[in-house]
């Protein structure tokens, strides 16, 4: 009986150290498994990670690109703005010579309309002296001709 009952305990023993090989077999081939999808999935992370880290390189290049053109977008809005007054400036000078130029252009022809009347009344008098010249050499001759008459004549 005691025999029996040993080799039931051994069969039994044998049974259970099988499905405890076959249970560890399984969690080995779950460890495996669960090992291999670590694996996979720090490498899947690590691979993740890199490209994250290139994006935030990326990202940071391109902030420094942006805060770079902002500044020059900047500096050119600042040129542009001081060109615009110095062109304002400018341009109230011109408006200014233009006008003062007109105010000279009005003297001028104020001037020169009293030149011409000017210019007219001295050849109104020249013509009336030329007239009264062009009388008395006449009357000269006729006087010089009368007296070379005369003194022929005596």
């Amino acid at each position: 009986d005691e025999l029996k009952s040993t080799e039931y305990k051994l069969a039994n023993a044998l049974h259970e150290s099988r499905e405890l090989k076959e249970t560890q077999e399984r969690r080995d081939a779950e460890t495996r498994a669960l090992q291999k999808d670590l694996l996979e999935y720090k490498e899947q992370m690590k691979n993740s990670l890199e490209e994250e880290l290139k994006r935030s390189r990326n990202l940071t290049t391109l902030g420094a690109d942006y805060d770079s053109l902002k500044r020059k977008y900047q500096d050119a809005l600042m040129a542009l703005s001081q060109q615009q007054k110095e062109l304002e400036r400018s341009k109230q000078e011109m408006e200014h010579t233009v006008t003062k130029c007109e105010r000279e252009k009005g003297e001028f022809l104020e001037e020169y309309k009293e030149l011409e009347s000017d210019y007219d009344e001295l050849d109104k008098v020249n013509r009336k002296l030329n007239k009264e010249l062009t009388d008395h050499m006449a009357t000269i001759r006729t006087l010089d001709d009368t007296a070379n008459r005369t003194t022929l004549d005596s």
